[in-house]
């Protein structure tokens, strides 16, 4: 998807059995080559990029876990943010 400097990314976990809660992990590559880093306090289901993620790529991961135990699932980066 587009990343626009000032916009909001959803994330939505999709369809998991079993009735798990949902965690979130937004990462970004900063430096344009494939290495993701979490963005520090980036835990919700929303995330807006500032003006310090222009031109980087984002992700999330989505962690569902229930009484049986936990898996996790990665989005496709983004293309690179955009200005607002």
């Amino acid at each position: 998807g587009i990343a626009r400097v000032g916009q909001v990314l959803t994330a939505l976990p999709g369809q998991w059995t079993g009735g798990p809660t949902f965690t979130y992990q937004w990462q970004e590559d900063a430096a344009g080559n494939g290495t993701f880093a979490n963005i520090s306090g980036a835990t919700a289901q929303s995330f807006t990029p500032a003006a310090g993620q222009l031109n980087d790529r984002i992700r999330v991961i989505v962690t569902g876990t229930n009484a049986v135990g936990s898996a996790s699932a990665t989005s496709a980066p983004t293309i690179p943010t955009v200005a607002a």
